[in-house]
């Protein structure tokens, strides 16, 4: 397709306006992330809980994201970026936020930037452009903060997109070195790019027209080859850092994620037309109905057929189509990773292609049924203001969900059905706020949803117990144990309760058992040695103390309790000794202070 003539200066002045525009939108859009908190879904693993991101930048902390697979993820680029925001921000989320909001802006001007470039178009390229600056279904990309892996990889993308634009026009190994470069700098973000040569080849398709006019003759096709191999050693070292999350085919067979995989080409779709029941995850439905993925597959392949026979007449259809379902093949669930049937995060990068499609398919068919110019300009200019206008309005509401994890989960529960992950992170949730009530009844719904589900059972009976409803703690803890009997937590857990019932030979029965599966549990020890000592078997208590303080010589508890038993047996010096240590280590105890206090005066009084 040809590309538009314009003259050099009005052509930049107008860039400029547009450029000034999506960067309003964005921030009006995405301003309120500053106030937001972390959210307990894998904010904490990924920043407030991890102590690499939390001190900053340092040789040790870059060999470590180098290294690491923490998150069942292997993008050191993406931990250097958080560390660089803890270095900059401290611990706090405000910078995190801000600088996902700063990473997205700057997406939607690269974006606007290369397709104005690739095409010559800039009024279709705002659009585009602005379709994915304020679009709903991207709000999680941008405002969880875990999902910086997102807004920096699609950073990288853009910026190989534009180098290999600049290669294309002149190729040569000193234009193809940045593009190689991009590329592996937005892999060791996210491996969601290793697509990404596969979109160069529909590039050059459309709109670069570097393909052969002829069968015969030859194509572009190597320069794709060093991009591959690191495609394929992405692919590889992403398998390696998943493979302890990536779901067996005995648990969810590969017949059913085809068929999920039909449904999500889509429902993304669906939702990328009218965005409303946003969620942060979605279960997978059990059992699919026939009906829905045939229809769906049939859809798709239609589609399929239908742009490819008219690519030569309108080839933004074939090439925005094939962005659109390649794209999405590293996360559309062949290869299962967690529990999500589908997710919005994963349109980030492929609805790029039927943002595509619109923005130059439209005008296209406009110009047939009104032949008016000047007309047809302002009508289009105006539908694509309100469009803009409307989707801003839901994208804002929809990233005022994302302010704390109560909200976003209330909301997440409320538009999903049987969503026992989302319900249990909600628990989990109330319960660190101190609302059991409510985390019970979040824990029992889940149970109800899921009976397998261990965490689900396991939480639900720890709440009941902080509560003293001991007789249902334990009758969960029950259930969990005949569901996996060798989980030594669940029988120490079990043990605890019975101790606090007084029904201690079974408690003890409980704790040797789970001793038996891992001998050096530290809860194990601590929980049994109060048992021990309530039966009077002093000696082994203190032993079994002594065995959880190796594990814990900074757990001011455990130094309580030993000093305790060391009490009981008269040996009062060295009671002296771990009350005094336990003083130090929590100086604000006064109830260790106390017992510091007693035994000291037993000591002199002697």
């Amino acid at each position: 397709m040809a590309r538009r003539p314009a003259t050099k200066s009005a052509h930049d002045f107008r860039a400029w306006v547009i450029s000034a525009a999506l960067l309003l939108a964005v921030v009006l859009v995405y301003a309120q992330v500053a106030r937001f908190e972390f959210v307990r879904i894998d904010d904490l693993t990924y920043v407030a809980d991890n102590a690499h991101v939390q001190t900053g930048l340092s040789l040790t902390n870059l060999a470590w994201a180098f290294t690491s697979t923490e998150a069942s993820n292997w993008h050191p680029l993406t931990w250097i970026s958080l560390m660089i925001d803890a270095t900059l921000g401290g611990p706090g989320p405000r910078l995190f936020h801000l600088t996902n909001l700063a990473l997205h802006a700057a997406n939607a001007l690269l974006l606007f930037h290369w397709l104005r470039k690739s095409t010559g178009f800039a009024g279709r390229s705002a659009f585009v452009a602005a379709l994915f600056a304020v679009h709903p279904l991207h709000v999680e990309s941008v405002a969880w903060v875990a999902e910086r892996k997102d807004v920096l990889s699609m950073l990288f993308g853009l910026l190989t997109l534009l180098a290999y634009g600049r290669y294309a026009r002149r190729p040569g190994i000193a234009r193809y070195a940045p593009v190689a470069a991009f590329f592996l700098l937005g892999l060791l973000s996210k491996p969601m790019l290793v697509t990404l040569p596969l979109v160069l080849l529909l590039l050059d398709f459309w709109p670069l027209e570097r393909l052969p006019a002829k069968s015969g003759e030859r194509g572009p096709y190597l320069d794709k080859l060093p991009l591959l191999a690191l495609s394929a050693a992405s692919c590889a070292v992403t398998l390696y850092a998943q493979s302890q999350t990536i779901r067996p085919l005995e648990v969810l067979p590969f017949w059913t994620r085809i068929q999920n995989a039909a449904i999500s080409y889509t429902a993304y779709l669906g939702k990328m037309l009218w965005p409303s029941g946003l969620a942060m995850n979605y279960p997978y439905a059990t059992p699919i109905p026939p009906l829905l993925w045939a229809a769906s597959a049939v859809f798709v392949l239609a589609i399929t057929v239908l742009v490819l026979r008219s690519a030569r007449r309108r080839p933004h259809l074939a090439v925005g189509w094939l962005w659109y379902l390649i794209t999405l093949v590293p996360v559309i669930g062949i290869v299962q990773v967690g529990s999500q049937s589908m997710a919005d995060r994963y349109t980030y990068l492929p609805l790029v292609g039927p943002f595509i499609m619109i923005a130059w398919e439209v005008p296209e068919l406009l110009a047939k049924w009104l032949p008016g110019k000047s007309a047809r300009t302002r009508l289009l200019a105006g539908v694509a203001v309100a469009i803009t206008l409307l989707l801003a309005w839901r994208a804002h509401r929809q990233a005022g969900y994302w302010r704390n994890t109560v909200e976003l989960l209330t909301r997440t529960v409320t538009v999903t059905e049987r969503n026992a992950q989302a319900h249990t992170i909600l628990a989990s949730e109330f319960t660190a706020r101190g609302r059991l009530d409510e985390a019970i009844a979040h824990y029992g719904e889940a149970v109800k949803i899921e009976p397998d589900s261990i965490v689900a059972r396991v939480n639900l009976a720890g709440c009941l117990s902080q509560q003293g409803r001991l007789d249902e703690a334990a009758a969960r803890y029950e259930e969990a144990r005949l569901l996996r009997p060798a989980d030594p937590d669940i029988l120490t857990n079990l043990g605890i309760v019975r101790t606090r019932q007084q029904r201690l030979d079974e408690a003890l029965a409980r704790f040797d058992q789970a001793l038996r599966i891992a001998p050096d549990d530290p809860a194990a020890h601590r929980a049994i040695a109060v048992a021990l000592g309530r039966v009077g078997r002093i000696e082994e208590a203190i032993e079994h103390l002594r065995r959880a303080l190796a594990a814990y010589p900074l757990d001011p508890g455990v130094r309580v309790n030993l000093g305790t038993l060391l009490r009981r047996q008269g040996r009062l010096e060295d009671a002296v000794v771990e009350f005094s240590e336990a003083v130090r280590l929590d100086p604000g105890n006064e109830a260790v202070r106390t017992e510091l206090a007693r035994t000291q005066e037993l000591l002199r009084a002697r």
